[in-house]
């Protein structure tokens, strides 16, 4: 009986390997054709995260979000960001006040500035960011709203900016002195 399902484990670990197998080689067909050029064998591409299906998943190396081969230490297309602020006070507001602010910022690098995730310090602090690259040279803003919704007194919050820079996580603040409701 142990020997029959073990016999059942494998073939089902062979059917995935060779589904895997068969997808990667589809999905770097459909790269070749998209972007014209084959991929060389035995390496990942940095530019869609494709793997090399010829290469074994336990030699392929780690990629981070952003396209870099960081075990590999090949630099992703890092670029620079300029925000024209970093902090932004709202000062006194009242106790369930939900209130917004704009992180501007511009692409001062050579390459496309990537956000790949904004993430605030509580459920509090939600905010919004462009998905879509922003070109060099161009300029977009992270909003942020803080909802004061419970809180009371001095609040500083944080949002932690994840991009194709180095460093690679930048950080806004915002602080607000909320007046508590009359209970």
């Amino acid at each position: 009986m142990l020997q029959k399902v073990t016999i059942a484990l494998v073939v089902v670990l062979l059917a995935a390997v060779g589904y895997l197998f068969y997808s990667n080689t589809k999905l770097q067909k459909e790269v070749e054709t998209i972007s014209g050029q084959p991929k060389s064998t035995n390496t990942i591409s940095t530019e869609s995260n494709a793997v090399d299906p010829s290469v074994s998943p336990f030699d392929q190396k780690h990629i981070d979000p952003l396209g870099a081969n960081t075990d590999a230490g090949v630099s992703p297309d890092l670029t620079t960001v300029k925000f024209e602020q970093t902090q932004f006070d709202f000062g006194r507001i009242n106790e369930g006040m939900k209130v917004k602010t704009k992180f501007a910022f511009t692409n001062t690098g050579t390459k496309p500035l990537l956000i790949a995730h904004a993430q605030g310090s509580c459920g509090c602090t939600v905010p919004e960011w462009p998905r879509e690259p922003i070109a060099p040279g161009k300029s977009a803003s992270i909003d942020v709203e803080f909802d004061s919704n419970g809180k009371k007194g001095e609040q500083l919050k944080t949002v932690t900016v994840t991009t194709n820079t180095d460093p690679k996580e930048n950080m806004l603040y915002i602080k607000a002195t909320i007046t508590p409701k009359d209970r």
